[in-house]
């Protein structure tokens, strides 16, 4: 796997045991500096010459973003577009639509092409077609337990637990108590389900970004001399049906589309 803005697989090929002497505290922490361009590989003291060798041929020169999301989403389309979507379509949640597979996401139906190109009524962004391209690919079916993890909780998920927490559970927070009721109610509209046990200052709703793969977020307002909190966490059928890498990356891109969808709501 290219290790191109991507900070897991960057992750893989270091040693694990957070020496610190990158002078960062988690070698989690210094693949992410190296995809944004703040640390060089060979500031990790433990690598080889061998992997310093691969990085340096994939990391530089580095592509824009959008070049790099466009090269991993025709190398996925071209996997997705060798598989047999009768077969798939049971083991994802999707259905046959003709020569297509349907797939239902956050409330909306993405279909993809025999060729593995993706289509749909709504805009069709890199945050949920990469996801949804790879969980086609790896998802094996496993049913909803009701038994919830967190992100760390997860196999390979403890690296990259404190960088989920950055990017989607802490704007989501924000979110939550800058727009109150207009958030709850934007999740509703992406197919969110309110659980019973919510309460006025305690929401709990049930969401699914992929078909066969639950998120659970559950918000405590502000209290007196206490700050909000939200957190967000996976069904365990999420181990059998899905990556953290992929998770990470569909998290972010869902906190990222409702904050913008909602600034534009209010400035309305």
């Amino acid at each position: 796997m290219s290790v191109k803005n991507n900070p897991y697989a960057l992750y893989k090929l270091l040693p694990g045991d957070n020496c610190g002497r990158c002078y960062l505290p988690s070698c989690m922490a210094f693949a992410a500096a190296v995809i944004r361009g703040d640390k060089r590989p060979a500031e990790c003291p433990a690598l080889e010459p061998a992997t310093l060798a691969r990085l340096d041929a994939e990391l530089q020169p580095r592509q824009g973003l959008k070049d790099e999301q466009e090269a991993a989403a025709a190398e996925l389309q071209a996997q997705v577009a060798a598989l047999d979507y009768v077969a798939a379509a049971a083991k994802v949640g999707g259905w046959r639509q003709g020569e297509r597979l349907a797939i239902p996401c956050l409330g909306k139906d993405f279909y993809l092409e025999p060729d593995g190109r993706m289509a749909s009524q709504c805009h069709v962004n890199p945050w949920i077609q990469l996801p949804l391209l790879r969980y086609v690919l790896i998802c094996r079916g496993a049913t909803a337990t009701d038994e919830w993890l967190p992100f760390a909780g997860l196999p390979g998920g403890q690296a990259g637990a404190a960088l989920f927490a950055k990017r989607c559970e802490e704007p989501l927070r924000r979110l939550a108590d800058d727009y109150g009721e207009d958030f709850f109610a934007l999740l509703n509209m992406f197919g969110a389900v309110e659980g019973k046990e919510s309460k006025a200052d305690s929401r709990v709703l049930t969401f699914h970004p992929l078909p066969l793969v639950p998120f659970r977020l559950a918000y405590q307002a502000p209290e007196e001399g206490l700050d909000s909190a939200l957190r967000i966490s996976f069904d365990r059928c999420a181990e059998q049906n899905a990556n953290p890498e992929m998770l990470h990356f569909l998290g972010t891109g869902i906190a990222a589309m409702l904050e913008k969808i909602l600034k534009r709501q209010a400035a309305c």
